[in-house]
């Protein structure tokens, strides 16, 4: 229980502030609450999301007037003595206190002894207003129109990316009927054309593929058929079917796993299909950034996890560069990789693919000595709890 003098303290607190045109005037929702989650102070904006007045919510406990639900519709827990820093969340919605309106919000918690505050920190200079110790700062965006601007964005690139691969499809099987002797006659330089024609038009099937499996991830559609899959056997057919795309470019494949007399069996429970298309992200990837050596692939295992590592001797990847190479449309821009065509889209939805199967990806990489891109996966336990 709080003593009389602290309680008194919140409360002139709050009917000093409560007036501030600086709070009045954000248009974000405001909150001041104590540790204990009691409101000081509520802004009109978050008064309105909730559907309370100021007499009604002063002084009640937080959990009654702002109700925060989950992306499973199940109220989120208010406990601020757990929260030692600042926080951030866009996945939830605010219920009113009506009931009759769920609004999606972007919500920022301040402790107030933390040293950084927003931009538009709620007490203005003009009277100075403190907040009491061991009180929290809590604003509240509503994401509703971006949320609907983004929806409408992904839908058009996923029906133009639909639409667009059957006129890109005919162009294709067009260039491939000029391309065939028995078909067409060409000279030299008009098959020069056309083999260019012909990148132009996988690049741009490429573009539409990826396209379409980033809207499939962004709109939660991406589905998965979970199975308990051999990796070390998985990582082996992908690799013989990528063998000539190795050979072509006079690489050297080293499949680790398939060295060992006994080949060991780890499993994975993962949707095979999607596993496969990460995989041959990550091996087509080290091929077309690697013009000399070879791609090793190696399985490994401990109690809990399974690593699968793809390993080039390629340019490289320079340190600056690395936090940013899973970011969408995101692509190293230098001397060594602008004759090398791609979409930028393949190693986020590679992280984002393994992420969805409870995994993590990760990247070791120096500029000049090739890169080495890890993926691990929760090990398979059978029903006794070992691992097999």
């Amino acid at each position: 229980m709080f003593s009389r003098k602290k309680q008194m303290e919140e409360m002139a607190f709050a009917t000093a502030i409560q007036s501030d045109l600086a709070i009045r005037a954000i248009s974000d929702g405001v909150v001041v609450c104590n540790t204990s989650g009691h409101i000081l102070l509520i802004n009109p904006a978050a008064l309105e999301m909730s559907g309370f007045t100021v007499g009604d919510a002063l002084g009640l406990d937080i959990s009654s007037v702002i109700t925060l639900l989950d992306v499973h519709n199940q109220a989120v827990i208010w406990d601020f003595k757990q929260i030692k820093q600042s926080l951030t969340r866009s996945d939830l919605q605010l219920k009113s206190n009506t009931g009759a309106k769920l609004t999606p919000v972007e919500i920022h918690i301040i402790p107030s002894n933390t040293t950084k505050l927003p931009d538009y920190q709620i007490v203005s200079s003009s009277n100075h207003h403190a907040a009491p110790q061991d009180s929290f700062i809590i604003t509240l965006r509503d994401i509703s129109l971006e949320l609907k601007s983004e929806e409408a964005r992904m839908d058009f690139i996923s029906t133009a990316s639909h639409e667009m691969r059957t006129p890109v499809a005919t162009i294709d099987g067009y260039i491939d009927l000029a391309l065939n002797a028995n078909v067409a006659t060409t000279d030299d330089r008009a098959r020069g054309f056309l083999e260019k024609a012909k990148a132009a038009s996988k690049h741009l099937g490429e573009l539409f593929a990826d396209l379409l499996d980033v809207t499939k991830i962004e709109d939660d559609g991406q589905a998965f058929r979970y199975e308990k899959v051999d990796v070390n056997a998985l990582l082996a057919e992908v690799a013989d079917e990528m063998n000539q795309q190795i050979k072509a470019k006079g690489l050297a494949l080293n499949l680790a796993s398939a060295t060992t007399k006994i080949n060991p069996l780890y499993y994975a429970m993962v949707d095979k299909t999607i596993l496969r298309e990460v995989l041959t992200n990550l091996i087509g990837n080290a091929i077309k950034y690697t013009e000399k050596g070879g791609i090793a692939l190696k399985v490994t295992a401990d109690d809990d996890y399974i690593t699968i590592s793809v390993k080039d001797t390629g340019i490289g990847i320079a340190p600056e560069f690395l936090p940013h190479i899973f970011q969408k449309f995101y692509r190293v821009d230098n001397t060594d990789t602008r004759q090398i065509g791609g979409t930028g889209l393949g190693l986020y939805i590679v992280k984002n693919s393994v992420e969805n199967m409870h995994g993590k990806v990760w990247v070791e990489s120096q500029p000049g000595q090739g890169s080495e891109f890890f993926i691990s996966l929760p090990r398979v336990k059978n029903s006794d709890g070992l691992q097999i």
